[in-house]
């Protein structure tokens, strides 16, 4: 998986995910992205708690999005999508 974990110090036994040993994601076309770069730029945005950047392999890249607590909405809800 190449994801480099550490242990919480609150939580013995548990771990979470500090970073990875290949901070590139190469796409099916040869191009490198920095993830880290670009989930830096997402949650700097005041809507957004997190941002999850992935696809290895493949053409496109997706990113996954948390919006922050006051931005929730249902994405089944097209205008609340548009104004997010």
């Amino acid at each position: 998986m190449n994801d480099v974990f550490v242990p919480r110090l609150t939580k013995p036994g548990f771990y979470k995910i500090f970073g990875r040993t290949d901070n590139q994601i190469t796409r099916s076309t040869g191009e490198k992205t920095d993830p880290d770069l670009l989930k830096a730029v997402l949650n700097q945005g005041s809507h957004i708690k997190c941002a999850v950047v992935f696809g290895r392999g493949k053409f496109n890249m997706g990113v996954v999005i948390d919006p922050a607590p006051e931005f929730v909405f249902n994405p089944a809800d097209k205008e609340k999508l548009n104004e997010f």
